[in-house]
């Protein structure tokens, strides 16, 4: 950590801040722009372990740290583009960019290679549409006979025996979902709630601590920031999912008595899901109870 400088240590170029932090110079350029440094040099203080250190307009700064901030703020503002009906040109203005930077870092997301698509701990999950319950059951009984639901029954134990005092839960459908047919709407987030889900599988003896644990660590988020995080097992028949409801936080957890789920493709940096996908995953979740984030002192 460092302290009291009173003299500046080292003075870099850009493209060598940039190689130091593993980063492209572009974002380096708005810093010293900002800065307003001459001859396209940062003045640097340290070099670390804990990242980069170097004088801005609020006093020294960890170059690493801010990096992590912007490049989130991209991959934000590219998640809301890829909502179906978004219109590039109006997300620019809204956050003073223009559109061909924002058609940039689309490309550059699509660039990724396969290595390090995999490296990001979550991604969010973009809902095509929300129709109803009805409409949703329906649509993933046709899905699963194709193949394509978001989870898969195994036909040969859909005529399950019933056991004396084990509820019968009605005809339902191929992945043990209890019927739709009620015409209840699907209660789904609202566009504020962010769904962040897991891309690898964790170990599901974590609790509420454990998993709140990753997202602080793995994520460098905040668990009570009002999203909802979805965690997987190995066995594909199992998630949990963690969120703050205004007064505590939750945890949600649900095993699928017959088939598993099937997890869809991560493009462009999030996970696309149809309304059937979207519905097996989430059901029976309150999302009334998803509250917006706790206010921190």
């Amino acid at each position: 950590m460092i302290g009291h400088v009173n003299k500046v240590s080292h003075v870099f170029t850009l493209s060598h801040v940039a190689e130091m932090l593993g980063e492209d110079e572009e974002w380096l350029f708005e810093v010293a722009e900002e800065m307003d440094t001459e001859d396209g040099q940062l003045w640097v203080v340290g070099v670390g372990e804990d990242g980069v250190m170097a004088f801005t307009d609020d006093g020294i700064e960890n170059l690493k740290e801010l990096n992590a901030i912007h490049k989130d703020d991209k991959a934000r503002i590219v998640e809301e583009t890829l909502v179906p009906g978004a219109v590039v040109s109006e997300i620019a203005r809204r956050h003073g960019l223009t559109p061909q930077q924002v058609f940039t870092w689309r490309r550059q997301a699509r660039r990724l290679p396969t290595s390090m698509a995999d490296d990001p701990p979550f991604v969010p999950a973009v809902v095509d549409a929300m129709v109803p319950a009805a409409a949703v059951g329906h649509e993933r009984q046709d899905s699963a006979t194709q193949g394509q639901a978001g989870c898969r029954g195994h036909r040969d134990r859909s005529q399950r025996r019933h056991y004396p005092g084990r509820p019968r839960r009605g005809h339902g459908d191929d992945c043990g979902h209890p019927p739709c047919a009620e015409g209840k709407p699907v209660i789904g987030p609202s566009g504020t709630v962010r769904v962040m889900v897991a891309t690898k599988p964790v170990d599901f003896r974590k609790g509420m601590e454990g998993l709140s644990m990753l997202v602080r660590e793995h994520m460098k988020a905040d668990p009570f920031s009002g999203a909802v995080y979805v965690f997987r097992a190995k066995r594909a028949d199992r998630i949990k999912l963690i969120f703050w409801d205004g007064t505590g936080l939750c945890l949600f957890a649900k095993r699928l008595e017959e088939g598993v789920f099937r997890w869809p493709k991560i493009e462009d940096g999030v996970m696309r899901l149809s309304a059937a996908e979207f519905s097996a995953l989430i059901e029976g979740l309150d999302w009334r109870r998803v509250h917006a984030a706790r206010e921190t002192i």
